[in-house]
């Protein structure tokens, strides 16, 4: 997983840091569903079990920081969101979502931009688009880790080949073969 370089003078940033990779992404997906009360209890549990005072103020940081984190991740308006999160679970759960996926795409006004999607049988379904901002941690990184934490969250891989930078003629898993009972 690609991660947003994190100056190690700030608290919460070196909290999380501390924090096991498979934490991370619960955390992530707990933030992404804004289940920040989730979030906080799994952070200050995890940062107790690696030996570090954690109080509630502490936890808290942690997940605002990263919720401050994906402020670039544009969603669908809330109630659109919380719609998209329960369907996504849905469909995941039937089968019918193979994968979150990431994407670059350019336009004229915005520049560069990566685009989330849900992976369906025959289509796809927007999930987020995600904008660089300005002094914020870069686009792709930011879209790695909202996708992978969206993936955990259904339950289903997550495909993303070129975190690092733009590229619009990286392959998109539809366009790989896809190994045979699943995807």
């Amino acid at each position: 997983m690609t991660h947003v370089a994190e100056p190690a003078d700030d608290p919460a940033r070196a909290r999380w840091a501390c924090l096991e990779e498979q934490t991370r992404r619960e955390v992530d997906a707990h933030v992404l569903a804004e289940r920040r009360v989730q979030a906080v209890v799994v952070v200050r549990k995890a940062l107790h079990a690696v030996g570090l005072e954690a109080t509630l103020g502490d936890a808290m940081a942690v997940v605002n920081a990263r919720r401050d984190l994906f402020t670039s991740v544009r969603f669908p308006p809330h109630d659109w969101q919380v719609w998209l999160l329960l369907r996504l679970q849905s469909d995941a759960r039937s089968g019918r979502v193979a994968a979150i996926e990431a994407f670059w795409d350019r336009d004229a006004a915005r520049g560069w931009f990566v685009v989330l999607v849900a992976v369906l049988q025959h289509r796809e379904r927007h999930v987020a688009t995600v904008y660089q901002q300005d002094g914020g941690s870069p686009v792709g990184a930011v879209a790695d880790q909202a996708g992978r934490a969206l993936a955990h969250f259904v339950d289903v891989p997550f495909h993303f080949p070129c975190p690092d930078g733009p590229d619009d003629r990286a392959p998109r898993l539809y366009d790989t073969p896809r190994p045979s009972g699943g995807a």
